[in-house]
């Protein structure tokens, strides 16, 4: 599955043959259901199908506040690989100069204690 990136809505892919999930760009959406719900949809059906592996990347310049509490949806939805003792992580990207960003990353990966995070500067 595969999601373009607009404007205000990341570029989301979901490559179930290598277990690859990927959230890029900007998430700054006025509705932000209308865009996460179907995605959300989705990603819940493919933990059904008990993948072994999966990473998620999750590399967002900026996003809004409607937007961070799917985005922990997302991760507790993934969550659920870890309990049926499946391999997760993620990968969360941040620039040097993001303080917010890096942040982010941090608190998500104390919220979802048990998934997984790298949190990862870019070059």
């Amino acid at each position: 599955m595969i999601i373009t990136e607009t404007k205000d809505s990341p570029y989301f892919l979901l490559d179930r043959k290598i277990g690859l999930i990927l959230l890029k760009g900007n998430s700054s959406l006025l509705l932000t259901k209308d865009f996460y719900e179907p995605l959300m949809d989705v990603l819940k059906m493919y933990v059904d199908t008990k993948p072994l592996y999966t990473k998620m990347i999750v590399d967002l310049d900026r996003f809004n506040t409607s937007s961070s509490k799917y985005i922990l949806e997302i991760f507790k939805i993934l969550r659920q690989l870890i309990k049926l003792n499946l391999k997760v992580e993620v990968d969360w990207y941040y620039t040097d100069v993001d303080d917010y960003m890096s942040e982010a990353g941090g608190d998500y990966s104390e919220i979802v204690k048990d998934l997984p995070f790298n949190l990862i500067m870019k070059k």
